[in-house]
């Protein structure tokens, strides 16, 4: 169905009048709806049409996502971090501040932490890592081990975050220095002021030697 928004409201009349009718229940004008829209409106823009009317041009998007090829229909602009939550299932990722600025919805692309919440789907061209994509044959990535040891989290919003940022410092330098990690999670943000823990960890990762899935089942006391 579609609504053009510019028949809302009859020229002429301000907005506080039409406020006013509408608080008064009094219908100023008739609303058309269409089936088909009509060649006049052809050209008009999707901003001046009623919320809730998507008149964005959809793509198939193609996201190999944790070893996983996956093909999805979106609007190509449409922000990374929503095709994973809501066409893929993923729930890793957080919205966070949606700027790009806290860290929350970090995934690693290419060997680096993005935020997925300011990369529109259609631009992505490697392999994406989340949170559930860490753990490989059901061992759990030493900075997952290492974060359960130290009792990193609090509230635990942020966490995806601060992983994943861990996850790509460690990748590019596996044994850094205090400040080094300092500068590397500095914009990773956490309200709850972890981050004492969160280098705890990161250090306690790095000193990690690579587990077995047979090591970590007999550490977790699954086998003899």
């Amino acid at each position: 169905m579609f609504l053009p928004f510019r028949l809302l409201q009859p020229r002429g009349l301000p907005r506080q009048q039409l406020a006013e009718l509408q608080i008064r229940r009094v219908q100023p004008i008739e609303i058309a709806t269409f089936d088909v829209i009509p060649d006049e409106f052809q050209d008009v823009s999707a901003l001046s049409f009623a919320p809730g009317v998507n008149m964005a041009r959809m793509s198939t998007i193609t996201l190999k996502v944790n070893g996983r090829a996956h093909a999805v229909d979106v609007d190509p602009s449409t922000p990374l971090l929503y095709v994973l939550r809501n066409d893929l299932g993923l729930q890793g990722p957080r919205f966070g501040c949606g700027l790009g600025q806290c860290g929350a919805c970090a995934v690693i692309i290419n060997g680096v932490a993005v935020r997925s919440c300011v990369t529109p789907c259609s631009t992505v061209r490697s392999e994406v890592t989340t949170l559930e994509g860490l753990a490989k044959d059901g061992v759990l990535h030493p900075v997952q081990r290492a974060w359960i040891e130290e009792q990193v989290p609090q509230c635990g919003f942020c966490q995806n975050g601060q992983i994943i940022t861990a996850v790509a410092l460690l990748a590019r330098n596996p044994n850094p220095t205090d400040a080094q990690i300092r500068e590397g999670m500095n914009a990773t943000l956490c309200r709850c002021m972890t981050y004492y823990r969160v280098q705890a960890a990161i250090k306690r990762a790095a000193s990690s030697p690579p587990r077995s899935a047979d090591a970590a089942m007999a550490v977790e006391g699954r086998i003899a």
